[in-house]
């Protein structure tokens, strides 16, 4: 599927891959390609060797490198592979700076929504002008965890952390966005596709046995 946000002089264009469009996963470099060349991104993309971390790359074509976040204001196709957690799009059509997030649990616990947000100040950009998109990911109702695993995170999100009958649940979606609100993004500038990985399958998810098996989302500027 593909989502596109038109500005004066430049397109963003996000392609998110689906089952039907094979596995995406690290080896899977021909899928890849053959799906970023349908979503009529080209064949080079910039990715990562993800590790549920905060730390952001600046990406360049046809490069590798190692973290959660890929950050560039060049063409370069950026991706990551998910399979529950929630892959996050920030685009500030100004500068023309353009970031992809892998959000999960630890990530969000240790702190890439903030690195994210220096990461544009550092730029010089202005987060009231950053669009946020957020794509599939685990619904609240789906991410069930340990006690241990609900407090820890229920100290840094608290509404983003609920428990009943003795079962505990985090809300990745609701976390990322209090965070990112709270650091002067606007709601306004956010859109979602609430799809959730784990009932939804179209998409791979870890929850549901797909351990190995990743679905990919890709950004990319294009100017017109």
């Amino acid at each position: 599927m593909i989502f596109e946000k038109k500005n004066i002089s430049s397109v963003l264009k996000i392609a998110i891959s689906e089952k039907e469009d094979g596995e995406m996963n690290i080896s899977s470099f021909k899928n890849i390609q053959a799906f970023l060349q349908r979503s009529g991104m080209g064949q080079d993309f910039c990715d990562m060797a993800q590790y549920h971390g905060k730390k952001i790359v600046d990406a360049k074509k046809n490069s590798r490198g190692e973290g959660d976040g890929l950050v560039t204001k060049d063409h370069a196709v950026l991706i990551v592979r998910v399979a529950d957690c929630l892959p996050v799009v920030l685009f500030d059509p100004q500068k023309e700076i353009l970031m992809l997030l892998h959000c999960g649990y630890k990530g969000i616990r240790d702190g890439i929504l903030e690195e994210a947000i220096e990461t544009l100040k550092r730029r010089d950009s202005s987060l009231s002008a950053v669009f946020v998109f957020l794509g599939p990911g685990i619904c609240k109702n789906c991410y069930e965890v340990n006690r241990d695993r609900y407090i820890e995170f229920k100290v840094k999100q608290p509404s983003a952390s609920f428990a009943t009958n003795n079962r505990y649940f985090i809300d990745i979606r609701k976390a990322v966005t209090d965070t990112l609100i709270t650091h002067g993004i606007l709601a306004s500038n956010m859109k979602q596709l609430e799809r959730c990985t784990k009932e939804d399958a179209a998409f791979f998810s870890y929850r549901n046995g797909d351990i190995e098996e990743r679905f990919v989302v890709a950004a990319q500027i294009q100017h017109v």
